[in-house]
């Protein structure tokens, strides 16, 4: 059963911007695997004459034969429907030499240039003399971060400079993920959204659980499921010396978060580890988090680790450590015993998460006293917060409880006692929120206090 394609909207309204028709154009299309990479395309092109080519492990000869016959058929031409062009030099050739607008798609691009490393200078040459004045649009895509930003985007490059555009395309946002998951109750779409993020591949294998649980345990803990080694394959397609980034996410799941409790953790010197680190930043696995008060992050001495892919986090917080279990078969065990139980102190950072981007959404949208131009989490000494929002005026306190037990006032009381602390914010005027899994969401604008409850932040609504 084929399923509807889901928001992307702001992802659409950008490639129709750079990549309008009788325009030439090269637009540079990345993000790690299962992100909706090929599905964006597909339905952005949806409505336009075009070639979709997909490179995979097999040899130049075979992929030059393989798009040959493609714009052949696209183009009507006998002479590349016979698969007549036997290297790319040749086939680029002709395409100069009869030229007619395109849309041209090469997917997978990496496994493209793996089998033929001159692919990018052959590209390079054929869109400096002719492509770049005429209505070409060649959009190069690919699910390795490491290779499209090092080969394809970076200055050695032979493409360096040729692009007219570029997008890396992330996970959805938690709104647009609960669009794929109408089944689910607003409780399980969190605890959907804490375990699998915002990655459409890994949220469409939940469609057919009845519940969360059943879905996990189907399509995450069986050795045989779709998911149970995708990080696995995502890192050994990215890196090398897995060994030590496997460690690395490991320790980082585990709760530590700073750099000497990691590097004693792992057993490897800091420097070296701080190096892994920032490759794994850069693939957005990992997350150094600072006060979101502070003005300069990057130089901030109170950053913490943590793992920023929700799937990830996961993983190697209850996947990884028990393997010999899931191996044996014991899927419904380990969940029940060995997840289950810690299950609401885990999702209760995504909670957190989701709590401060439904501030910054509703500021936005008019529905706050004032538009936050942050928020996130906050800690100093004991006075740790879970939100933390403000502008030049105005400041937002809130406090974020996963738990079944009902909050009130009382917990109002204590947020607004641990604020006054808060330095730098003494002439600001002052809102306290208190987001639960359990209340109901009211809105006092006389004494700007919020209580936020499910169904306002799934609803994504102020009440």
């Amino acid at each position: 059963m084929l399923h509807p394609f889901v928001d992307r909207r702001a992802e659409l309204q950008s490639l129709s911007r750079a990549l309008p028709p009788a325009v030439s154009a090269l637009f540079v299309l990345y993000g790690r695997r299962r992100i909706g990479k090929t599905e964006l395309l597909h339905h952005f092109l949806a409505d336009r004459p075009h070639v979709f080519f997909t490179g995979d492990l097999g040899t130049p000869l075979q992929h030059v034969r393989g798009l040959s016959e493609r714009l052949g058929a696209h183009l009507g031409d006998e002479f590349l429907s016979s698969g007549g062009t036997l290297d790319w030099g040749t086939l680029l050739a002709y395409l100069e030499a009869h030229p007619r607008p395109l849309d041209l798609v090469l997917d997978e691009f990496p496994y493209l240039c793996q089998a033929s490393p001159a692919l990018p200078s052959l590209l390079q040459s054929t869109w400096d003399r002719t492509w770049r004045t005429g209505e070409t649009r060649l959009i190069l895509c690919g699910s390795s971060v490491s290779f499209m930003e090092q080969v394809v985007l970076a200055e050695p490059s032979p493409l360096f400079g040729r692009r007219t555009g570029q997008m890396r395309l992330r996970a959805m946002d938690f709104w647009s993920a609960r669009e794929m998951l109408p089944h689910l109750t607003d409780v399980e779409a969190v605890e959907a959204w804490a375990c699998l993020g915002g990655t459409p591949a890994y949220l469409a294998k939940l469609r057919a659980a009845r519940n969360l649980s059943e879905g996990l345990i189907a399509q995450v803990l069986d050795p045989v499921s779709y998911l149970h080694e995708e990080p696995r394959l995502l890192l050994h397609q990215e890196l090398r010396e897995l060994k030590h980034y496997f460690a690395l996410l490991a320790s980082v799941a585990a709760g530590n978060t700073r750099l000497n409790e990691i590097a004693q953790d792992v057993g490897l010197e800091t420097g070296h580890v701080s190096r892994y680190l920032d490759t794994l930043m850069r693939l957005e696995l990992i997350l150094r988090e600072v006060p979101v008060t502070e003005k300069s992050p990057e130089r901030s001495r109170k950053g913490l680790y943590r793992v920023a892919d929700p799937f990830f986090r996961f993983w190697f917080r209850f996947v990884r450590p028990n393997v010999t279990e899931l191996q044996a078969g014991e899927a419904e065990w380990v969940y029940r015993e060995r997840i289950a139980p810690h299950f609401d102190h885990y999702v209760a950072p995504a909670f957190e998460d989701l709590c401060a981007a439904w501030v910054l959404r509703r500021g936005r949208a008019g529905d706050l006293p004032f538009r936050p131009a942050r928020a996130g989490r906050w800690w100093g000494g004991a006075n740790d917060m879970d939100v933390v929002a403000f502008d030049d005026q105005w400041l937002l306190v809130g406090e974020c409880k996963w738990s079944r037990r009902k909050h009130g006032s009382e917990t109002i009381r204590a947020l607004a006692e641990r604020a006054a602390n808060l330095p730098g914010f003494e002439r600001h005027r002052r809102m306290y929120c208190l987001f639960s899994r359990t209340g109901t969401t009211l809105f006092d604008r006389g004494a700007n206090v919020l209580h936020v409850g499910l169904d306002a932040l799934v609803g994504d609504r102020m009440g």
